[in-house]
Formats: C-alpha cells, sequence, structure tokens
C-alpha cells in the first residue's frame, strides 16, 4: 500500500500540473476536473493512511469518509469533485469555466486545506 508520503506527492504532483493547466485558458477543462477529482482523492488516501487505513476502491474509500471524523466535513465537497469528474470523463458534459475556476477549485482548496491542518 502507499505511504503517506506517496499519496502527499502525488497530491502535491497532481495540483502543480492543474496549476500549469491555467484555468483561464486551457481547452482542456475536462481534464482539469479530473485532476481535480484525483488530487482530492490523494489527499483523501493521505489522511487516511496516517490512521493505517487503505482505501481499495471508490466505493470504499466513500465508506471510510464516512468514518473517520475527520474527513466528514468535506465529504460533500469530495463527492461533487467525483461527480463532476464522472460527468466530465464518461458524460462528455462541458462544464463551464467560470464553474470550475469558483465552485469546484474553491471545492479542492478547501478539501486541501482541511487535509493539510489535520495531518499536522
Amino acid at each position: 500500500m502507499p505511504s503517506e508520503n506517496v499519496h502527499r506527492r502525488q497530491a502535491e504532483h497532481n495540483k502543480r500540473f492543474l496549476d500549469w493547466l491555467d484555468l483561464d485558458v486551457t481547452p482542456y477543462l475536462d481534464w482539469a476536473v479530473t485532476v481535480m477529482f484525483y488530487t482530492a482523492l490523494h489527499l483523501v488516501e493521505w489522511l487516511l493512511a496516517t490512521k493505517r487505513y487503505h482505501s481499495h476502491s471508490h466505493e470504499n474509500r466513500h465508506q471510510a469518509m464516512g468514518r473517520v471524523s475527520e474527513l466528514r466535513p468535506i465529504y460533500p465537497d469530495y463527492r461533487e469533485l467525483e461527480t463532476q469528474s464522472h460527468r466530465s470523463r464518461y458524460e462528455g458534459a462541458q462544464l463551464p469555466r467560470d464553474f470550475v475556476k469558483s465552485t469546484l477549485m474553491v471545492k479542492l482548496e478547501k478539501i486541501e486545506s482541511h487535509i493539510r491542518t489535520s495531518v499536522v
């Protein structure tokens, strides 16, 4: 199973890629939303790894997020990123740039801030 540091590094790597995409101009908003979700996933896994827990599926992670008190406050934001990523990838949804920047990016930043203060 990946360690805490592996999940932290992957989240940071994904976030750097997201910054490189530049949400103001990228034509790849679908990929940006997917990167947002997978950044959030690795942030959640980072916190879970600190508790010696490793999820093996999305469903398993959802269950863990319901049981781990530190993750409950960010669960709605995580679910929104997951849902919009799914819509982008599988349904071809073209999400408005303002929604991606003003709503989804804010949710990711909230998740990141919460995780970073929780794993200290």
